[in-house]
């Protein structure tokens, strides 16, 4: 009898196009690498799993941890760019592969499970990663099994391995995340580019995520009087269909004027003016500036590299990006309460956020007028 295995998506280098043969026949998905080819291979994967009555029987783990990173560039994505999601799931799917990507799917066990768990512990991953990590190969067991790649049993045992508690593992604990001491936000302000200590700043008085500070564009400011609303084009909760709205105030405004130009869709923070600075001073002025791969934008990767490459000059403690939206947190609650702080971080009640979204923003703009 013949086997039945997965249709896999390949380069037709001829053409430059995707395709995938399926019962004998060539289809052409368009051009390879786009999200129109995985989105139609994508749809062509689930008619075809959907036509075979029973679950493969010969599909490897290797095969299965490539569909589903097919399907995982489809479904996470934010304005038609894929998220930083697949990358984490490529991390945690990284340490199944090591051991068992060749071994058939249906023989993967809660046993096997745990020993990938035991791999994660010795490469010092913290407890909590582990088990995020965990949870996303749980899932793709999940999806294969929708897909009918897999018995429904597989994952059904593999979603009985319990996660690993706090103080009851050898898995690393992590500290929560804390403020930054004032002191250290202050060292590094001489060894960053005047656009990332803006960054930096905004994010101290405004409560952003490192995500919403890099991508700010005029286009997306309502500016009054007292207080400007910032809409950022992606947040964290947009696939939930929530609003983010970032109040900003009178020291916010301040920063932000200068990088304000006629063109409303550029990003404000372009890592073309902070290279320029460096060139500048480390070489000659005009020299000509060069930013890798033509980007508009700083990258998260950009902007967490440059603080911490500040703070080992300037000889402090390395802090990240993050971080300083705790400090913006700390500071609300300690002078304005929790809710003040709830609301302005974007926090929200799943029962009671409709209700009071806009006693929300009212409180939240008369807030940011106070502060400044």
């Amino acid at each position: 009898m013949t086997k039945k295995r997965v249709p896999k998506y390949a380069h037709h280098k001829p053409s430059g196009q995707a395709r995938v043969r399926i019962d004998g026949k060539d289809i052409y998905l368009g051009v390879h690498g786009s999200p129109e080819s995985h989105q139609r291979y994508s749809e062509l994967l689930g008619e075809w799993s959907r036509s075979n009555c029973n679950p493969v029987k010969d599909v490897k783990v290797r095969e299965l941890t490539q569909l589903y990173i097919e399907h995982c560039k489809v479904y996470y994505r934010k304005n038609g760019v894929v998220t930083g999601e697949v990358n984490n799931i490529k991390a945690a799917i990284k340490y199944l592969n090591q051991n068992f990507r060749n071994i058939l799917a249906k023989d993967f066990d809660a046993l096997k499970l745990e020993a990938v768990r035991e791999k994660m512990i010795g490469a010092g991953l913290a407890r909590t990663t582990i088990n995020n990590n965990i949870s996303k190969l749980k899932s793709m067991f999940k999806w294969g099994a929708n897909k009918k790649l897999i018995d429904n049993m597989v994952y059904l045992e593999l979603s009985c391995l319990p996660g690993l508690k706090a103080g009851r593992s050898l898995a690393r604990e992590t500290d929560g995340v804390k403020p930054v001491p004032e002191a250290f936000v202050d060292a590094v302000e001489p060894f960053v580019s005047s656009p990332v200590w803006t960054m930096i700043q905004l994010q101290l008085l405004s409560g952003m995520r490192p995500g919403e500070v890099l991508q700010m564009r005029a286009c997306d400011l309502t500016m009054t009087d007292d207080s400007w609303e910032y809409r950022p084009q992606s947040h964290k909760t947009q696939h939930r269909n929530k609003s983010r709205i970032v109040h900003l105030g009178k020291q916010s405004q301040e920063l932000i004027r200068p990088y304000l130009t006629t063109e409303l869709e550029a990003y404000l923070f372009n890592p073309e003016r902070g290279r320029s600075e460096f060139i500048s001073k480390a070489y000659r002025e005009n020299a000509k500036v060069f930013v890798r791969n033509g980007r508009t934008r700083y990258s998260t990767q950009g902007y967490y590299s440059a603080i911490k490459r500040a703070c080992e000059a300037a000889n402090v403690p390395h802090w990240s990006a993050n971080q300083l939206r705790h400090n913006f947190a700390t500071n609300i609650r300690r002078d304005h309460g929790l809710e003040a702080s709830r609301i302005l971080l974007g926090h929200s009640s799943a029962v009671t956020s409709e209700i009071y979204a806009e006693v929300d923003f009212d409180s939240a703009r008369a807030i940011v007028a106070k502060i400044g």
